[in-house]
């Protein structure tokens, strides 16, 4: 029973690691991850304004508009170098 308990243990808190690796909150007023960002500015949010307008990201503190942006421009120059190779 020691052992099996042990195992569920070191399975979940390998499973919460690899969750929080995959995760960030980046706004926590408003519960946004970097995964949302990113699938926002895949479905054509390519502006600050327009993250805000669809995920509401930087409409309370503000405290979120610096990661924002650089997740945001991140994903955009990955866009533009994956575009690149398919010219």
């Amino acid at each position: 029973m020691i052992i099996t308990l042990v195992y569920i243990t070191i399975s979940t808190l390998i499973l919460i690691k690899v969750f929080l690796v995959l995760l960030m909150y980046v706004c926590l007023c408003l519960g946004v991850t970097d995964t949302q960002i990113k699938a926002a500015v895949d479905n054509g949010a390519h502006t600050m304004k327009q993250l805000t307008s669809e995920l509401k990201i930087g409409s309370q503190c503000g405290k979120c508009c610096q990661c924002s942006k650089s997740i945001l421009n991140d994903k955009l120059v990955q866009i533009a170098e994956t575009e690149a190779f398919v010219a």
